[in-house]
C-alpha cells in the first residue's frame, strides 16, 4: 500500500483499489507508467517516486519495496 501511495499518479482522479482474496492481497493504483519506465525496469529496482515528501518518510522507515509483487 505504500508503494501505491508513493508512486501513485495524482492526476488521475481514479481511486487505488485493494482488493483481498483468500490467498493473496492486491492493490491497484491507476494511471500509467511515467516516462520510460517499464515493468522490466521496474523489477531491476528501478522507480519514479512522484510525491517524494512520502517517499521520504517510508525510506526512513523501510517500507518501500520496489517491483515486488508487479503484474501487468
Amino acid at each position: 500500500m505504500v508503494n501505491a501511495l508513493i508512486h501513485r499518479d495524482s492526476f488521475v482522479s481514479a481511486v487505488t483499489r485493494i482488493f483481498i482474496f483468500d490467498n493473496r492481497i492486491e492493490i491497484i493504483s491507476p494511471g500509467h507508467l511515467p516516462n520510460n519506465l517499464t515493468i522490466e525496469k521496474i523489477r531491476a529496482g528501478n522507480s519514479n517516486i512522484r510525491i517524494p515528501i512520502l517517499a521520504s518518510f517510508a525510506a526512513k522507515k523501510n517500507y518501500s519495496l520496489p517491483g515486488i509483487g508487479i503484474r501487468h
